[in-house]
């Protein structure tokens, strides 16, 4: 068994691109990219790169939804269905 002392520590660039959120107490590992635009969310663990214009959030970080009009459709609210 190896002293913690004696372990050292890991040492790659976190690159972040331009216009990129990320909320208070969020973690990002080490290696980690994120894409232009992204959104983390509060208190997230990032320990994967993340693509441009994407909100993540969690423990780990997953994807919530793209961000802005680039991406898959969003469901329809019930009540919208309902009234058209």
């Amino acid at each position: 068994m190896i002293p913690i002392a004696e372990q050292g520590c890991e040492q790659r660039p976190v690159v972040i691109g331009d216009d990129v959120w990320i909320g208070t107490g969020a973690v990002i590992l080490p290696g980690v990219t994120i894409g232009s635009g992204a959104v983390i969310g509060a208190g997230a663990i990032v320990n994967q790169d993340i693509p441009a214009n994407q909100i993540w959030a969690g423990v780990p970080a997953r994807m919530i939804r793209h961000r802005g009009g680039a991406g898959p459709p969003q469901p329809k609210k019930l009540s919208t269905v309902l009234n058209s």
